[in-house]
């Protein structure tokens, strides 16, 4: 989620941020392959005034911590800033974000949502290296985190996990695609009319949403949606024997089980069920954008359950749909 927040790390006892799960998530399947960044370069296009602006923020920052040299990229939604490599890292970054952004707004747009493209660029922070992860951030990182999106700046600051290694490995390229697309998809559910900054959206909704598109990646058969089809390194979790059902209820109440280190897996895996499982059933759908239009503010102390109830129907009915959909899912898996 956009929000920071922490539980403990039962080896190190150092607290652990939501961006660390994220990590922790792809360094567990990270022998999986998967396409590195490297594409197609963008075609450079020319700063707007707010580009620049927005440009200089990140420099003065940079500068104020010593990173550089910087190069700034562009395409047409999306400026890249940092001290990475530009063709090797920043480029690639940009033509990912350029690309999943078009099928992200496509898909939503099938499913009813009005998006569209903000009328300033997207910015990307793209750092070298881990080391300058941490000093542009502020914050030490956790071993296998590699990114994230900033809501209250609205910057995706994303770093090479590669490093300066010169072999790169599969593991890293996993990694980097993956939590470039995660927090790709915050910057855009909060720039394209999704979501909106200011309202009581839960953790479970924005992080929903993420774990449902972090699964884009190119190429891909012509057949097959680039979002939206199952996540199996969600699922996997409902798989193991120990797991714990979080009720629907408090799961859309309670972000604290994004931070408990021993909910926080679950937590993950059922918000993308949730999210999955409400844009499947084209009368579902309906309600989903409802209850995503009328988020109350931020400060209006709304219970959250109530609100959900009057736009998604029954909670407890919602439950039982989504422990019959994993169980289908699960089969199938098995």
């Amino acid at each position: 989620m956009p929000r920071r927040e922490e539980a403990e790390d039962l080896q190190t006892g150092r607290p652990i941020h939501r961006r660390d799960w994220l990590g922790m998530l792809v360094a567990a399947i990270s022998a999986t392959q998967s396409p590195s960044l490297r594409a197609a370069p963008p075609k450079p296009k020319p700063l707007s005034p707010e580009d620049t602006a927005a440009v200089e923020i990140v420099r003065g920052r940079a500068r104020k911590f010593g990173l550089g040299p910087i190069e700034v990229r562009s395409t047409d939604h999306f400026v890249g800033i940092g001290d990475a490599p530009p063709r090797d890292y920043i480029d690639q970054a940009l033509y990912r974000c350029e690309a999943f952004a078009k099928d992200y707004l496509d898909h939503f747009g099938k499913l009813g949502f009005p998006l569209r493209y903000p009328p300033r660029r997207m910015v990307v922070v793209a750092l070298k290296d881990a080391d300058s992860y941490q000093v542009y951030s502020g914050e030490e990182r956790g071993a296998a985190v590699g990114g994230h999106y900033d809501l209250d700046v609205n910057q995706l600051v994303v770093f090479d996990f590669r490093g300066n290694q010169a072999q790169l490995a599969a593991g890293a390229k996993r990694i980097n695609n993956l939590t470039l697309i995660h927090e790709a998809a915050h910057l855009l559910c909060y720039n394209t009319g999704l979501l909106t900054t200011g309202r009581d959206i839960p953790d479970a909704i924005s992080e929903g949403l993420a774990t449902y598109a972090e699964i884009w990646s190119p190429p891909r058969p012509r057949d097959r949606s680039p979002i939206g089809r199952v996540n199996s390194d969600r699922l996997v979790v409902f798989l193991k024997n120990d797991v714990q059902w979080i009720p629907v209820e408090r799961l859309l109440a309670d972000d604290g089980v994004f931070r408990e280190e021993g909910t926080v897996d679950v937590a993950y895996a059922e918000s993308w069920l949730l999210v999955h499982s409400l844009l499947k059933r084209p009368e579902a759908v309906a309600r989903f954008r409802a209850y995503l239009a009328g988020f109350p503010a931020a400060d209006a102390r709304v219970d959250r359950r109530e609100y959900a109830a009057s736009k998604l129907g029954s909670l407890g009915e919602l439950d039982a749909e989504l422990r019959r959909n994993v169980r289908r899912m699960a089969e199938r898996r098995r």
